[in-house]
């Protein structure tokens, strides 16, 4: 499978520089996306628990909360 990767890496590069040019920006947003997505994995936790940090935070009724 690494070898198959290889070859077609290497046909992109060599023989077919205009399609990679093409798809060159769509991978750049690809990947954009998706270490946007990783980034934000453990986004809102900061170290306890989400149900103590929910009461926490939550002043939808007026009442102070411990």
């Amino acid at each position: 499978m690494p070898a198959f990767l290889a070859l077609i890496a290497g046909l992109l590069l060599f023989e077919h520089r205009l399609h990679l040019n093409v798809i060159l920006p769509w991978l750049l947003l690809a990947a954009c996306l998706v270490m946007h997505l990783f980034m934000h994995r453990g986004h809102g936790k900061h170290g306890h628990d989400r149900r103590t940090h929910e009461q926490h935070h939550d002043h939808r009724d007026g009442a102070d909360h411990p």
